[in-house]
């Protein structure tokens, strides 16, 4: 019986996508002092190019523009990116589902990975503390992204927290690559979270991924 369900964060419980647009508010401003365009125009270079790709997305707008510059102004702009205080929120589907979970007297788990500074500002400015019980940044528990998954680290912590078996967890994430690896391991159930707006599903989903979900409430099909 599923006791506890962990999230993923990016493009499960929000759109990285979101964060990204925020940041580009402040870096459009820094980047307006070397472009010469309006900020507005070059926000929407930034999104246009974003929608593209998220690759490189700095060194690709100033090529864009023939501007040259050194590598510590784009790690200026990465600086920018990662730190700055995000503008953004829980969908309405989302904070139902978490208040659904707590009310059903499901523990509630996230394991993300990313840069601490950034993740730990998302976290905040999603006020995730108000739904889930245990947060685990990966980027805390060591150096060198040791722990990022796919270490099985992060849902050792889970299951030590809430005195709960591997297979009394469920984890819904969207990366295909590592997301699931150490569940099965684990011998945890999980389960696909199938999103169009994922950068980790941009190539065809294999038919032997396991569960999945297209939309986030029918995680609750899964642990009845």
């Amino acid at each position: 019986m599923i006791k506890v369900v962990i999230f993923d964060l990016d493009d499960t419980l929000i759109s990285e996508k979101s964060f990204a647009l925020s940041a580009f508010g402040e870096i459009s401003i820094e980047l307006s002092k070397v472009i010469k365009k309006p900020i507005s125009v070059i926000y929407e270079e930034l999104v246009s190019l974003y929608n593209e790709s998220p690759n490189y997305i700095f060194n690709r707008i100033l090529e864009k523009n023939n501007i040259h510059l050194n590598k510590n102004f784009i790690d200026d702009l990465i600086y920018i990116y990662r730190n700055h205080k995000p503008n953004i929120k829980l969908s309405d589907e989302v904070i139902e589902l978490l208040l659904h979970l707590k009310k059903s007297e499901f523990h509630l788990g996230l394991i993300t990975d990313g840069f601490k500074s950034t993740q730990i500002n998302k976290v905040i400015s999603l006020e995730l503390d108000k739904y889930i019980e245990k947060i685990v940044i990966t980027d805390e528990l060591g150096d060198n992204r040791e722990f990022w998954k796919p270490s099985e680290k992060p849902y050792t912590i889970i299951k030590d927290y809430f005195n709960v078996e591997y297979n009394e967890m469920i984890y819904i994430g969207d990366n295909i690559n590592k997301d699931f690896i150490a569940p099965i391991k684990l011998g945890m159930q999980y389960a696909l979270y199938i999103n169009e707006n994922s950068h980790y599903q941009k190539t065809e989903i294999k038919e032997n991924i396991g569960q999945s979900i297209s939309h986030l409430n029918d995680v609750l099909k899964l642990i009845r």
